[in-house]
């Protein structure tokens, strides 16, 4: 019996994390597998409220800070519990995006 339903959006396996830190995709991926074979999972997809989401708690600074960061090729945004890679932008949104479908 299915008792959960899960949203989730690929895009967030493009963050890429460096060595040592908990955050990769071989990570969410085995937790996806592993929620799969009880629950739902969906994939989410855009949704239309995920600009004004995100301006509820973060400045239009900050989202201009973070985005060129990540275009810059930058390893970290602020400070070491934020690495970058090619593809956390991208990821961002899709975690925002899949949280507004849940």
């Amino acid at each position: 019996m299915r008792t959960m339903c899960v949203f989730t959006d690929s895009r967030c396996l493009g963050h890429q994390a460096p060595p040592g830190y908990p955050e990769r995709p071989a990570r969410l991926a085995a937790v996806l597998d592993r929620l799969r074979r009880d629950h739902d999972v969906v994939e989410a997809g855009s949704h239309g409220a995920t600009e004004a989401a995100i301006s509820t708690v973060h400045s239009q600074e900050y989202l201009r800070r973070f985005a060129g960061a990540v275009a810059r090729a930058d390893g970290l945004l602020d400070s070491a519990d934020n690495p970058l890679s090619p593809g956390t932008w991208d990821a961002a949104l899709g975690a925002v995006e899949a949280t507004l479908h849940a």
